[in-house]
C-alpha cells in the first residue's frame, strides 16, 4: 500500500467508518494491487452479481474491505445488477 493509501485508510479508520472500496476499473483491477491484495483475490464483484458467489466469499477484509473488478467484461453486468449489488451493501457499510 503505498503512502496515500495508507494515509486515507487511516483517515477513515480514524473517523470511525466501515468502508467498502468497490474497484469498478474492469480488467485492471487496480485497487487490489494498491491494496497489497491481489494474491487474495478468488472472487469479484462480476460473480457477485452474476450468483457465482456470496458477498462474503467477494469481499477482501483488511483496513478497508475490498471487492475487486472483473477481469474480463460481461453483458450480465447490467446497471441494474450492479446497482441491486451496491444496495445490498448499505446496512453493512458507512
Amino acid at each position: 500500500m503505498n503512502a496515500l493509501n495508507k494515509k486515507t485508510v487511516e483517515d477513515i479508520e480514524v473517523a470511525g467508518k466501515k468502508v467498502l472500496a468497490i474497484d469498478f476499473d474492469i480488467g485492471l483491477r487496480s485497487l487490489d494491487l494498491l491494496f497489497g491484495v491481489s494474491d487474495k483475490v478468488v472472487y469479484d464483484w462480476g460473480d457477485l452479481v452474476t450468483e457465482r458467489c456470496t458477498s462474503e466469499q467477494a469481499i477482501i477484509g483488511c483496513e478497508v474491505d475490498l471487492l475487486a473488478a472483473p477481469r474480463n467484461f460481461s453483458e450480465d453486468f447490467t446497471a441494474e445488477k450492479v446497482a441491486k449489488m451496491v444496495k445490498s451493501f448499505k446496512k453493512s457499510y458507512d
